[in-house]
């Protein structure tokens, strides 16, 4: 299997808001798991994670799923998609997502990061950006130590189902900073 040491590829999990069945998700863990290890990936992506405190339980249940499938060194991100409780960041996922909205709508004052919500497990994901990002805008989510960045001009609707047409600037603009 051919590895870039910095692409990670991991299984898709949708979790309703953790309102699907703890059953379902673990199958979904097992499936994957399961792939040969040519095509196997690496670990798993948590999307429509619930976000109250009440919800840290089972999603570290997940992620300890996904350990003991995958082994010690795979990889979890949770996406929420707003900032979670702190005891999110103690789950033993990598990342969380903290912000998925739109990119008129991310300010700084959205982040919140502190010692018990550290910026490197963070994520930020916006759509409906300009075609050409500010560069000042990822200069500053980067100066702030955001684990992940990503911007795209696609709308919401169809914003993850296809390589963004601006995906090269935005790739020259992080690689920039």
């Amino acid at each position: 299997m051919n590895t870039i040491s910095n692409v990670i590829t991991t299984g898709y999990v949708f979790t309703s808001n953790g309102d699907r069945a703890v059953s379902a998700v673990n199958q979904d863990i097992t499936t994957y798991a399961g792939w040969k290890a040519s095509y196997r990936p690496r670990g798993i992506f948590f999307d429509e994670a619930a976000a109250p405190a009440s919800a840290v339980a089972q999603y570290t249940g997940f992620v300890n799923t996904v350990r003991s499938s995958f082994g010690a060194n795979s990889f979890v991100t949770l996406n929420p998609g707003t900032a979670p409780p702190t005891g999110f960041f103690s789950t033993g996922a990598n990342l969380i997502v903290t912000f998925e909205n739109f990119y008129s709508q991310f300010s700084d004052s959205s982040l919140v990061i502190s010692s018990s919500a550290p910026a490197s497990q963070q994520v930020i994901l916006l759509h409906d950006a300009p075609k050409s990002t500010p560069a000042a805008v990822v200069q500053d989510i980067v100066n702030q130590g955001i684990a992940a960045l990503f911007i795209t001009s696609t709308p919401q609707a169809k914003a993850y189902e296809r390589i963004p047409s601006d995906w090269n600037n935005f790739v020259q603009e992080v690689a920039s900073v």
